[in-house]
């Protein structure tokens, strides 16, 4: 790998933009036996929506992916902050690995399993989502969204003079909780979780180790959450950041999710390519 690659952002401060640097990541690419990529969805292979139900990947995204599904060295892993049952819906393509609630829920090789302690702390958070509803509930444009052993609570849609009062109800209430719940910050959104050292960054440690000798990750993501992952895919893999904000740890960025198609097309074809 070249010392460009995987690198900090450049001298001016920007994360470069992916566009301007594909002899350098497709020399990375070559040198690769096979490549490991991590995708997000929302706002990744979907756009964000005001209303998550309504939320539909990308039809040029999900033609990509399906083109990936049977590529000797791409395996393709989707990796979710909602639900695993909900993204395995939304996305509904076979011949790929799925993980929802940001890692805690998986679906490997077909086969499903969820973190021990995300059981066993489902009950607290279905009863702090309660407590939390109640508290916010003539809150215009808020609500909380149920992910099983997760919750997420939106304001997206709230005017700016009643976030505060928003963000501070659920983290006072997750403080008083009974079990440990940890709150995340996300775009536009606080992530309730059970206080468990899983993070996406975690489960593209797990596919760095499921692949095989010689392979190289990569993932592309744009919320704050997705940061660990791109920490997770140093030094070697790289991470590509879908929009722009000055602290991230991605080492390239695209504009926007309809930008994702042409990315996942490039390397489709470059790992095709007879000169690697």
């Amino acid at each position: 790998m070249s010392e460009d690659v995987g690198a900090s952002p450049n001298e001016s401060g920007e994360t470069p933009l992916f566009r301007s640097r594909t002899t350098e990541v497709g020399e990375w690419l070559d040198d690769a036996e096979g490549l490991t990529l991590g995708l997000d969805f929302d706002g990744t292979l979907a756009p964000i929506g005001a209303d998550p139900e309504e939320t539909e990947i990308y039809p040029d995204s999900r033609k990509a992916v399906e083109e990936l599904v049977d590529h000797p060295r791409i395996e393709v892993t989707v990796i979710s902050g909602r639900e695993l049952a909900d993204v395995v819906e939304r996305v509904g393509i076979d011949g790929i690995d799925y993980a929802g609630n940001h890692g805690l829920e998986m679906r490997i090789d077909g086969e499903k399993e969820v973190h021990p302690d995300a059981v066993t702390a489902r009950s607290e958070i279905e009863d702090l989502c309660a407590e939390i509803r109640s508290e916010i509930d003539h809150v215009p444009g808020s609500f909380v969204e149920e992910k099983g052993v997760t919750a997420s609570v939106h304001f997206r849609q709230t005017p700016e003079e009643y976030v505060e009062e928003v963000v501070a109800a659920v983290e006072e209430l997750a403080a008083d909780s009974e079990e440990d719940i940890h709150v995340v910050s996300g775009k536009q959104i606080r992530e309730i979780r059970p206080d468990v050292d899983w993070d996406k960054g975690r489960v593209v440690d797990r596919l760095d180790e499921r692949a095989p000798d010689g392979w190289r990750t990569m993932y592309v993501g744009d919320d704050t959450t997705d940061e660990d992952a791109f920490r997770a895919v140093q030094p070697s893999g790289i991470g590509i950041l879908v929009g722009d904000r000055p602290d991230t740890d991605a080492d390239y960025r695209i504009e926007n999710h309809e930008q994702v198609p042409s990315l996942l097309e490039w390397l489709a074809t470059r790992a095709s390519s007879p000169e690697r």
